[in-house]
């Protein structure tokens, strides 16, 4: 495989969760520079606590469920289970309730649903994913 081959990536993919719902999401990297500046700036009003090493579990999640809708999430679909796009901007939640997109509504359903941004970042996190396949690059080279 070449270098090319394994480190060019595609800028976002579309991952489903949960049945019915994609959600479209950049590369989860804790070290990328983007990542680490958001987290910088959202810890900076406890930073001398951050320093210490003294922020607790609860606020360790909070600053990267903050950070990971702030980088990586770029947008939420609902789908039907042929893939079409039923709508193009909310999730239903619950029997009825609909959540359009937007970032805090994103922070509350990671912070309401610990299992779902589990599985959100453990999917995002997927290099494999994010490969380009070989259409795509024979693509990129004629671009």
């Amino acid at each position: 495989m070449s270098i090319r081959a394994q480190y060019q990536r595609k800028h976002t993919i579309f991952i489903s969760p949960v049945a019915g719902v994609e959600m479209e999401v950049s590369h989860y990297d804790p070290r990328s520079p983007e990542f680490s500046a958001a987290v910088q700036r959202l810890t900076r009003p406890i930073r001398r606590q951050v320093e210490k090493g003294e922020l607790t579990p609860e606020q360790d999640r909070r600053y990267t469920i903050q950070a990971f809708a702030e980088v990586c999430l770029k947008n939420w679909r609902t789908v039907d289970p042929d893939g079409n796009v039923v709508n193009p901007t909310a999730i239903e939640e619950d029997a009825g309730k609909w959540v359009t997109f937007s970032r805090e509504n994103a922070i509350r359903l990671f912070t309401e649903y610990p299992g779902l941004f589990s599985d959100v970042v453990d999917l995002a996190r997927d290099n494999t994913a994010f490969r380009l396949t070989e259409d795509e690059m024979g693509n990129s080279e004629k671009s």
